[in-house]
């Protein structure tokens, strides 16, 4: 008999896709041929050294590639992308798969769809079609869309514009968002299960802030997270927690105030990484999420928690009614905090969530393992 075990590579950067993609790479090394790539923060200390979740999920890994920037600056991520693109590309020369399997819309996501393309690969993308008008993230994800050959997009709207990108609508498919299906069979534990890892103290409120830079504000969105942590200093009984920024545009600036107000208030954990389901059970407990992180737009309402998001990083993505916008102003903020202890969830529908995803996106990949998808037309809509 034929074998009928198909060849995929996968590429993760970081904490934040592999969490959403671990259950479905478990699934998918289970029934096929699996390289597993693990570069960008995984392999920094400074970041948690997430590379030991992988092992410890007993994934094989096939190559590290180390790319962290050594600076924070505009010229430090030109440069690492650069290096990214380079050592992708010697090991997507004589890789042997049938597809290359992406998620997101990272700068080390889109060297890797670089790479791959010159090495003339087929790859398939996992939420496309997205907007963040205020972040850089907008034009790697269209461009890792342009670059790719099959589309997994969580919404219709999604769908939509990776056509209107001139994707043939055979390769595109609306399938959900693979977070959000994790959370739907994930058995929440109780709090105490933390508190030896966090050691989590009795208060009235938990809050988690997540907040990463605005790469294309002026201010780079420093502002914001200032008057965040003004306002928070102020809740009482309230416990706070935090995690480091991504290895962004002035992430250090960003890590730096989170460390001051971290020594300076004892009711603050900042936490340099957390094992992504252990994210999600402290997540579950929370009050609301604050910041300006994708998670709070799409994983926070099926966890059922408010969210409230500060400034335009996220601006342009569907939203849930559980969602709470403000600026970066001072006031703003407090208010919307004030609002976020009060706000009281009943059903909120996520737009973002569909039945059986993992299992859509496998059975696409299964189908598509033998075509040739190379060279793709461009797709003009007809009007």
């Amino acid at each position: 008999m034929k074998n009928s075990k198909k060849k995929f590579c996968i590429v993760t950067s970081s904490r934040a896709d592999y969490g959403i993609l671990s259950n479905f790479l478990k699934t998918l090394s289970n029934k096929h041929h699996v390289k597993l790539i693990v570069t960008g923060t995984h392999l920094s200390q400074k970041f948690g050294y997430t590379l030991r979740e992988i092992k410890k999920d007993k994934i094989h890994i096939y190559k590290t590639v180390d790319i962290i920037p050594k600076g924070d600056s505009e010229h430090d991520i030109s440069k690492t992308i650069s290096k990214a693109i380079t050592k992708f590309s010697k090991i997507f020369k004589n890789i042997n798969v049938d597809t290359l399997i992406l998620l997101g819309d990272r700068y080390e996501i889109f060297a890797a769809a670089v790479a791959a393309s010159i090495n003339r690969l087929k790859i398939a993308h996992i939420h496309g079609g997205e907007t963040t008008s205020n972040a850089l993230d907008e034009s790697f994800r269209h461009s890792i869309t342009i670059m790719s050959h099959i589309h997994f997009v969580a919404a219709k709207k999604y769908y939509d514009r990776v056509i209107q990108l001139g994707k043939d609508k055979e390769n595109v498919h609306f399938v959900g968002s693979l977070s959000v299906a994790n959370i739907r069979k994930i058995s929440f534990k109780k709090l105490s299960y933390l508190n030896k890892e966090l050691n989590i103290k009795k208060s009235k409120y938990k809050i988690f802030l997540i907040y990463h830079t605005e790469t294309l504000n002026e201010n780079y969105g420093l502002i914001g997270l200032k008057n965040i942590l003004k306002n928070l200093k102020k809740v009482n009984n309230c416990e706070i927690f935090a995690t480091l920024n991504n290895a962004d545009t002035k992430y250090l600036k960003i890590n730096k105030i989170l460390k001051n107000f971290d020594r300076e208030n004892k009711n603050f954990h900042l936490i340099d990484s957390l094992n992504y389901n252990k994210y999600l059970y402290l997540l579950k407990k929370c009050n609301f999420i604050i910041g300006n992180s994708s998670s709070g737009i799409i994983e926070a309402p099926s966890i059922g928690i408010t969210t409230i998001n500060v400034g335009d990083r996220q601006h342009g993505r569907l939203r849930a009614k559980s969602i709470i916008d403000t600026t970066e102003k001072y006031n703003d903020i407090k208010k919307a905090i004030k609002k976020g202890l009060k706000f009281k969830i009943k059903k909120i529908k996520n737009p973002y969530e569909k039945k059986n995803t993992a299992r859509r996106i496998l059975k696409v990949l299964e189908a598509t393992a033998n075509k040739k998808l190379i060279g793709s037309k461009f797709y003009d809509i007809k009007k």
